[in-house]
């Protein structure tokens, strides 16, 4: 069964803009069903909408996720991924310690 998570991601933050918790709960269940934190990248991306959306509904909102905590691993890996996909902190630490060189040499 092919199902479109963006379309339903859409229903459902819809729903809950418009005050529909039946259609949002039922909505929520079927994203649920068809996403994972360890899957795809689609299916993390809806698994942690979700997430909001019902933090969202429930009123506790950023507060729910700030009190979630992480461990350093956790972190790190995330770190990893995010350098991996995104070179530009990499480059610029590369640059900027290749400046601090060249000035520590000049500076002798």
């Amino acid at each position: 069964e092919v199902v479109d998570l963006r379309s339903l991601l859409t229903q459902c933050a819809q729903a809950v803009s418009s005050g529909d918790s039946r259609t949002m709960h039922e909505l929520l269940r079927r994203i649920r069903q068809h996403s994972s934190p360890y899957g795809d990248g689609g299916e993390r991306l809806a698994h942690y909408f979700a997430d909001a959306l019902e933090a969202r509904l429930a009123g506790t909102g950023y507060a729910d996720f700030k009190s979630r905590r992480i461990s350093v691993a956790k972190f790190l890996k995330a770190y990893q991924v995010y350098v991996s996909a995104c070179p530009f902190n990499k480059m610029l630490i590369f640059f900027v310690n290749r400046t601090i060189g060249k000035l520590a040499k000049n500076a002798t």
